[in-house]
């Protein structure tokens, strides 16, 4: 039995760190409405608007990232050098998200009207690209963020299952 539970640790570590990025993502995605509304109002257009507020979501979700999802990789790396790791990292996630964006103002005037259903859409299409790029290229991250922790419960649990036989 403990094998078992042992073998699905790992899925339950990354589901967590996914869950852990969406929340943040989430912080990032009223952080990117609200600047674009800004933006907007201060006449730079849907598209300029778009860029200066994803830039100011990508640096919000980066630090909730930093501290809260990959907090265990992130602490021996620089933060400036991180920060754009992880803007250039989300750079194909962004543009999977802003061409959604793009297509639906473009398309369709009930996006015009309101905005945040396009940034909604764009982040939802660009959220597992950026996860993917997040883990491996920006925080280096390990499931669960501590891997050793993980190795030595795993053979613990091995240990102790095979020494009951």
């Amino acid at each position: 039995m403990r094998q078992i539970s042992t073998a699905r640790e790992p899925h339950r570590a990354l589901a967590r760190q996914f869950v852990s990025f969406a929340i943040v993502g989430a912080g990032g995605f009223f952080v990117d409405v609200g600047i674009l509304l800004l933006c907007l109002e201060a006449g730079l257009g849907y598209y300029l608007g778009r860029l200066v507020s994803f830039l100011a979501a990508a640096t919000l979700t980066w630090y909730g990232n930093r501290i809260f999802t990959f907090r265990h990789a992130a602490r021996d790396q620089p933060g400036g050098r991180q920060w754009m790791r992880f803007v250039a990292a989300m750079s194909t996630g962004g543009a999977v998200n802003y061409s959604v964006y793009s297509a639906l103002i473009a398309g369709a005037e009930l996006f015009r009207e309101i905005p945040a259903l396009a940034v909604a859409a764009g982040s939802i299409a660009g959220l597992v690209v950026n996860f993917s790029a997040s883990r491996r290229l920006v925080f280096n991250a390990t499931l669960g963020g501590d891997s050793k922790d993980i190795q030595s419960r795993s053979v613990a649990n091995s240990r102790r299952s095979t020494s009951a036989v």
